[in-house]
């Protein structure tokens, strides 16, 4: 004996709807991964931004008090951006004076205009002597 009519259509209506979760499914996958792999190469991007600060001792990383933004040579999918944050002014002592700064460097993506990734940082850099050859009246 066969299938009735109903029966041939609810399961039609069932495999339907799991091959629309399935393709629903991968697209969201795909999009996660593409998501993914972008932020990934943001973060290397980014990284190798900072270190290539601090090996060459830059002065953007000692001149935190207001935003300063850049462009990244060699690199035309991103620029930079430095934003100063709120942070205690309680100097450091230990063999020189460090002044504690916390500052947001974001990576703008030149195509959307918007941040492909964002990293906060604590940082301590040397303080600027003050002047004790002209006293303050």
């Amino acid at each position: 004996r066969g299938f009735t009519l109903i029966e041939t259509l609810a399961s039609l209506v069932i495999l339907g709807s799991l091959l629309c979760s399935l393709v629903i499914a991968r697209s969201n996958l795909v999009a996660q991964q593409r998501t993914a792999e972008k932020n990934i190469e943001a973060n290397k991007v980014l990284d190798q931004l900072l270190t290539q600060w601090w090996i060459e001792d830059h002065d953007i990383l000692n001149d935190t008090q207001q935003t300063q933004e850049g462009v990244i040579e060699g690199n035309t999918k991103y620029t930079w951006r430095i934003d100063p944050l709120p942070h205690n002014n309680q100097n450091l002592t230990n063999q020189i004076q460090l002044e504690p700064r916390k500052i947001s460097v974001s990576l703008i993506d030149t195509r959307t205009h918007t941040a492909a990734t964002r990293i906060e940082l604590a940082i301590a850099i040397k303080s600027k002597p003050k002047d004790t050859t002209h006293p303050q009246k």
